[in-house]
Formats: structure tokens, C-alpha cells, sequence
């Protein structure tokens, strides 16, 4: 009883949802409806002080309450449209969000609310984070780091370059003021001074996930790929499992290094972890595994690259 009580609800909120009258909104359509609810949904998600976890947490509760309307529908739009076999058809609504079921309707809604929906957009975008945990030890350390974010915000990197370094100077042992100086000289091209910025992050606070994840990027556009993969394994030590060292590491070895097989492994850890968190990172990482996919089939390794998907669980690609 509860579950045909759910169909019906569900079948009513189809139709709210369609602007047509006569007829069922088409999966496109009706794809285009849940989305623009959900969307609607991350405008109140308050991304200020909050890890990146928590932010896809928000956005993947969002998603949730759209993903059995979307499925119920998409699914009776697929029986509308060949009515000669919709005899005897039941139409079922898994809930089971772990389901194979489930994700697919919960994925294409995520990668509709990526491409189209600007809140998400802007909230995943978010990976500067003011520091509310360290205060400086003077005022005038303060108000140079403060300075320097305005500055940033602005996008005036030369400005924002000379507060940070001013608030370095005056209080050395100002881990955050480093963070954003490293970020700064690396937007400004100095990747040696980024490199050493973050350094000094880690010489003050070694577990600082900023400078942990930042610096195997500033080691990747100073070509110094070796290193950059070593930052990354050491972020791991104080992350372990964290996705972005798998998708890092992935990164160098398909387009810097070409060495593609070792790419696609470490591809399909990152994609297994961001998938396991409801991340919207999983679709880079899948783009990144479509890619190797060309690369290898030039090379006639597809089988190899099957072979990879495989051992990470994840569904070989037919050619």
C-alpha cells in the first residue's frame, strides 16, 4: 500500500512539474523540470567555512529529492513512447540508493545541474576558504592578509602578492597568509616562490590541507613531475583515500608523462572514491578515463585498459 501510495504522489508531482496538459513531459523535459527544483534547492546552500565534503553533501541531498520523480517519470516516458509494448508493463521506483538504479537517474540529474545550474556551479568552484582558526599575532599582520583576500577577490594578483608578503613579514608563523601568498605567486607565474610558500605552510603546520594539496600542482606547472607526484603520495599519508591525490596523480601520468595505464588506475580510484562521496569531481575523472580509452585503443591495448577497469570494479567499455 505505502508503495503504490508513493507511485501515485510521485505520478501527481509529474504532472505539477509539466507544463503540458495532455500528455507526459518527455525524459528531456522532465529532466529539465527536477533539475530546475534542484538547482533551486543549492541557491540556500551556505558555502561559506565549509570543507568540500560537506558542500556535496548539501547538493547530493538536493539531488535526492528530485531522483524519484525523475526516475518514475523518465520511466513512464519510455513506455509512452512505444505504447505497443507498454501491455502488462509495471513500472518500478528503486529507492535503494545504492543501486545501480538509483545512480544512473541521480547522475544525469548531477551532470544536468553541472552544465546548466549556477549555484552548483559556483559552490564546487569554491576552493579558497578564509581561515577562521588562526588569528595573527598582530594587527597589522591581520590587516595586510586581509587585505590581500580583498585583492584577490578582485583579482588584482600583483596587490595581492605585496599584502601577503607584508603579512608573512610580520608575523612569520602565519600558515594561512603563506597558503594564499603560494596560491598568488603561482597565479602570477612564480612557481618557485609558490613552491616555497607552501612550504613554509607545512614547516608551521605539516597536516595543512591547502598547502598539501596545492603544492604537487605548483611542482606539476614547474614540470618537475616526480616531485609533484611525491607531494601528492605525502598528502595521501594525512588524507588517506582522499580522491583528489588519485585524480592528481592521474593527471600527471596522462598529460604530462603519457603513461597511460598507470593514469587510467589511478583514475578509476578517484572516480570509485568521488563516486562513493556523490562528488561532481566524478565526472571529471570519467572524462579523463574516456580519454585514455582513445589513446589506448590507438595503441591497440584495449584489452589492457578493460582489463584495469576491471580490477577496479568498474564496467569494461565495449569498443
Amino acid at each position: 500500500m505505502k508503495k503504490n501510495l508513493l507511485i501515485f504522489y510521485l505520478f501527481c508531482g509529474i504532472f505539477l512539474h509539466s507544463q503540458k496538459t495532455k500528455a507526459l513531459p518527455t525524459k528531456k523535459e522532465l529532466l529539465q523540470n527536477v533539475s530546475k527544483d534542484a538547482c533551486k534547492c543549492t541557491d540556500s546552500i551556505n558555502i561559506v567555512h565549509k570543507e568540500k565534503f560537506e558542500i556535496n553533501e548539501e547538493i547530493s541531498q538536493c539531488i535526492d529529492k528530485q531522483v524519484l520523480i525523475y526516475q518514475l517519470g523518465a520511466k513512464m516516458a519510455m513506455v509512452a513512447e512505444n505504447p505497443t509494448e507498454a501491455k502488462n508493463v509495471n513500472i518500478e521506483v528503486n529507492s535503494n540508493k545504492e543501486s545501480e538504479d538509483y545512480k544512473k537517474y541521480f547522475y544525469e540529474i548531477q551532470n544536468y545541474l553541472l552544465d546548466h545550474c549556477e549555484s552548483v556551479k559556483s559552490a564546487i568552484s569554491t576552493v579558497e576558504r578564509e581561515a577562521e582558526a588562526y588569528v595573527p599575532k598582530n594587527k597589522a599582520a591581520s590587516t595586510a592578509y586581509n587585505d590581500g583576500l580583498a585583492e584577490n577577490r578582485k583579482e588584482n594578483w600583483e596587490n595581492a602578492r605585496k599584502k601577503f608578503e607584508k603579512a608573512v613579514k610580520e608575523d612569520p608563523g602565519f600558515a594561512y597568509a603563506w597558503d594564499n601568498l603560494g596560491l598568488t605567486y603561482r597565479r602570477l607565474k612564480l612557481y618557485d616562490k609558490s613552491i616555497e610558500a607552501y612550504q613554509k605552510s607545512l614547516a608551521i603546520n605539516p597536516s595543512g590541507k591547502m598547502p598539501l594539496q596545492n603544492l604537487p600542482i605548483a611542482y606539476s606547472y614547474s614540470k618537475e613531475f616526480q616531485k609533484a607526484i611525491a607531494a601528492f603520495e605525502n598528502f595521501e599519508k594525512y588524507y588517506p583515500g582522499d580522491p583528489e591525490v588519485y585524480y592528481g596523480i592521474g593527471q600527471i601520468y596522462y598529460q604530462h608523462l603519457q603513461e597511460y595505464e598507470k593514469s587510467l588506475g589511478y583514475m578509476c580510484k578517484a572516480f570509485n572514491a568521488y563516486t562513493t562521496l556523490k562528488s561532481p569531481y566524478r565526472a571529471d575523472a570519467e572524462t579523463i578515463i574516456i580519454y585514455i580509452y582513445r589513446k589506448m585503443k590507438e595503441q591497440n591495448k584495449l584489452d589492457k585498459f578493460n582489463e584495469i577497469l576491471i580490477e577496479n570494479k568498474i564496467e569494461p567499455i565495449k569498443p
